[in-house]
């Protein structure tokens, strides 16, 4: 099936054997995209990433799991004609009361949902736990905000901006904001996870946010843009670029902070 890219929603499906504690072993996926008419789920076959996940935590009833899996298999196929829009879609989610429980909705840019549920699946589930580490967090944040903060440019930025996502409804918050005839909202963000599945992966949340505040105006600010200044980790920087062409696929401007000066030089020169 190929078609024009629209966007889709995905959530992680997980078992939480106790949600007390919050801890949760990815099982599989679910991909939703209403104008190509599709909605599927993908689930692991056996239970060995749960064994791995909790250890000697917990006393797993395997059978049980094997259980909730058919069942979640079923309701789909029953439902899934009923399911027609995200509305409907996130109502039947929240339904789910057992071990087993869904992530909320998130955006997806979808041109072959077949293809792109088996890649999400790849990436979010696989074959086995990774716990990816993330490379402790050189804080440069206070280099780019002394840029900010310098009487030539202060006057112009708004501080601690928030605003809500279009269609998820999270609240979203940047460092600063500004106005040249669409309101930039300017977030500091560090890359600092080694593995590339889990850096992608932030990437491309940060990009499905940017490409729906891009397309849906605000009602007090109009159209609004969100900016990126990106900081990287040594071995987060090789993927540098990829994320540079990500970003502009889904309308965020995007600055390596190498190139701070650069978007102080815009806000110069147009902010009003």
């Amino acid at each position: 099936m190929n078609t024009s890219p629209c966007t889709g929603y995905y959530s992680v499906i997980q078992f939480c054997p106790d949600r007390s504690r919050m801890e949760a072993a990815n099982i599989g996926v679910l991909l939703f995209a209403e104008s190509l008419d599709f909605l599927d789920i993908r689930l692991v076959s056996g239970n060995d990433r749960i064994r791995r996940f909790f250890g000697n935590d917990f006393d797993l009833d395997l059978p049980s799991i094997n259980a909730a899996k058919k069942m979640l298999e079923h309701r789909f196929e029953v439902e899934r004609r009923e399911l027609g829009q995200k509305a409907e879609l996130e109502l039947f989610l929240r339904r789910f009361a057992n071990e087993i429980v869904f992530t909320p909705l998130r955006p997806v840019r979808v041109e072959n949902p077949t293809v792109e549920l088996a890649q999400l699946f790849e990436e979010l589930v696989g074959s086995r736990v990774r716990r990816d580490p993330v490379v402790k967090a050189i804080e440069r944040h206070p280099a780019i905000r002394q840029r900010f903060e310098q009487p030539d440019i202060a006057s112009k930025l708004q501080r601690n901006v928030t605003t809500q996502i279009p269609v998820l409804g999270d609240e979203l918050k940047a460092d600063y904001g500004y106005q040249n005839g669409r309101f930039n909202l300017i977030q500091i963000k560090e890359f600092m996870q080694q593995q590339s599945g889990a850096l992608m992966r932030e990437a491309k949340s940060i990009a499905a946010d940017g490409h729906l505040i891009y397309k849906h105006p605000d009602h007090r600010r109009q159209e609004q843009q969100l900016v990126i200044v990106a900081c990287f980790s040594e071995s987060a920087l090789e993927h540098r670029d990829r994320i540079a062409n990500l970003m502009a696929e889904h309308d965020v401007q995007f600055f390596p902070e190498t190139e701070v000066d650069r978007l102080a030089n815009i806000i110069l020169t147009t902010a009003h």
